[in-house]
């Protein structure tokens, strides 16, 4: 009965700095006509000394440096206040909340092991559907075949991804306090769900012997088709939950 780990490759998640970059353009170009621009002594004294720092910081950094998905929001931060003022920086309110996005380290959600959580998910899911599945801790087990869940694969990845989606979407269109606080909700529990079901799936390619399906969807293309459903699932519901 062949036994594989759903492991770590799949930890860390991509980025998505070029789509809120986009949204901040936008969200800029749209207001250009409004803003207001004048500033004082102290508020561009502070702006310089921030874009001074992100440019200092710039030759003196490391690939995995917190600095690196900080300095987008600072650089902001600097030219906004060069530009208008502390007393006016709510101006780009919209733009400061997208690129805190950014800064915050997401990574620290794979602190909290989410790995059982998403094997019982998956076996219920497998048993659901016909199939002669249990559990053993993480390790899903059918007859023929069986896989562990690694943290690295339970789903923190495209909870994130669509947790981006719900913030661009709160910034860039009017929403109420319930759509506020639904569509990050939605965002989260829809992640785990298309992620358990891809790991289900995952565990009836290995019971099947069908190993080159398996790195396909564990690791190959088949894992951004999920991602993609999974995109076009949480617009939809977007949709609806802003009606």
């Amino acid at each position: 009965m062949p036994s594989l780990l759903l492991s770590n490759r799949c930890v860390t998640p991509s980025g998505s700095s070029l789509l809120f970059w986009a949204a901040v353009a936008l969200l800029h170009w749209q207001k250009q006509q409004s803003l207001t621009l004048k500033s004082d002594t102290t508020s561009t004294f502070i702006g310089l000394t921030l874009l001074t720092l992100i440019l200092y910081k710039s030759l003196h950094i490391f690939e995995a440096d917190f600095f690196l998905r900080l300095s987008p929001l600072l650089c902001l931060l600097g030219w906004s206040l060069i530009a208008s003022g502390w007393q006016r920086l709510k101006q780009y309110k919209q733009e400061i909340f997208l690129l805190s996005f950014l800064a915050i380290p997401w990574e620290v959600f794979y602190l909290f092991d989410i790995s059982l959580l998403t094997a019982k998910f998956s076996t219920l899911s497998l048993w659901a559907l016909g199939f002669d599945a249990i559990r053993q801790n993480t390790w899903i087990i059918l007859p023929t075949g069986s896989i562990e869940v690694y943290n690295g694969c339970s789903g923190v990845r495209m909870m994130i991804q669509l947790l981006g989606l719900s913030w661009l979407i709160l910034a860039l269109t009017p929403t109420r306090w319930q759509q506020k606080l639904g569509l990050p909700i939605v965002a989260v529990l829809l992640g785990f769900f298309i992620n358990g079901l891809r790991v289900a799936l995952m565990a009836v390619l290995v019971a099947m012997g069908n190993m080159s399906a398996f790195d396909y969807w564990h690791v190959g293309t088949g894992s951004l088709v999920f991602s993609a459903i999974a995109v076009l699932l949480f617009g939809t519901t977007s949709v609806l939950l802003r009606r």
